[in-house]
């Protein structure tokens, strides 16, 4: 298998360039890859609610969660009194 150079790639893409573009020079290039991100304000506004929107269902969630495990707490110590009583009723 032989390796092709950059080079000769790059060589190959411009004429291709060219050829696709009939010749015109190009003036403006698009920013590749991670470009600078400056939203308007309209747009932060906009993120800003998205964050308060989500930090509530977080804190809801969270708080749900530890309600959960309380009552699982608090429905397991019931169980163990249960068992405990019907143990004692079942000795003679």
């Amino acid at each position: 298998m032989t390796k092709v150079s950059t080079s000769t790639t790059s060589a190959q893409a411009a004429r291709l360039a060219v050829q696709l573009l009939g010749g015109a020079q190009r003036k403006r290039i698009r920013p590749r890859g991670f470009a600078p991100w400056s939203p308007q304000g309209a747009t932060l506004r906009l993120l800003d609610q998205v964050r308060g929107v989500l930090a509530n269902i977080l804190r809801s969630a969270i708080e749900e969660r530890v309600d959960q495990r309380v009552l699982d707490r608090v429905l397991r110590q019931e169980r163990r009194t249960m068992l405990a009583k019907l143990r004692k009723q079942a000795r003679p």
